[in-house]
C-alpha cells in the first residue's frame, strides 16, 4: 500500500535526509482528502517548528 511513497522515503533516508513527519498515506476509497489535509497540516507545523518559522 502506497509503495511508491515508501520507496521514495527510503531512498531519501539512504541519501542522508531526515523526515520532518511520517510518510503520509491516502486511500481514495477511505477519505484520501481528509488524510492529506491532516498530514499536510501536521507537516507544515513541524516544518515551521524545525526551521524556526513564525
Amino acid at each position: 500500500f502506497c509503495a511508491f511513497a515508501h520507496d521514495i522515503d527510503q531512498k531519501f533516508l539512504q541519501l542522508g535526509a531526515s523526515q520532518l513527519a511520517p510518510t503520509g498515506e491516502g486511500d481514495e476509497l477511505s477519505g484520501q482528502d481528509e488524510a492529506y489535509r491532516s498530514w499536510a497540516l501536521n507537516t507544515f507545523k513541524v516544518a515551521c517548528e524545525t526551521f524556526d518559522i513564525q
